[in-house]
């Protein structure tokens, strides 16, 4: 679990090496994967989801009814990783069967 976070900013430029743990969006990729899989590890093992399932999920639970497209823009996925959530959320066994359907056109 993440208890402290301090920002450093970095200026690049040509002269300056880029030193990841001190540049601000690799750190915050970086704290943004450490708070998912601790979801995971929580919810995870209780409905077998993975992470942009439940992203998807915790979406359309906001929204009700979303396209595909506005899922990837509000929860910062690639359309892909979209597709491919609701597809797997289609079509899940036991209590995860049926939690997404597609109609006309929208991931649901």
């Amino acid at each position: 679990m993440v208890t402290n976070v301090t920002i450093h900013f970095v200026t690049i430029n040509a002269m300056t090496k880029l030193e990841l743990e001190k540049f601000l969006p690799y750190r915050l990729n970086r704290i943004a994967s450490v708070v998912s899989r601790g979801f995971r590890a929580v919810y995870g093992r209780h409905h077998d989801l993975t992470i942009p399932e439940w992203r998807v999920l915790a979406t359309l639970g906001q929204f009700e009814e979303m396209s595909a497209r506005e899922i990837g823009l509000h929860s910062s996925m690639h359309k892909t990783k979209v597709s491919r959530a609701v597809r797997a959320l289609e079509g899940g066994v036991g209590f995860n069967a049926g939690l997404a359907t597609t109609t006309g056109g929208k991931k649901s």
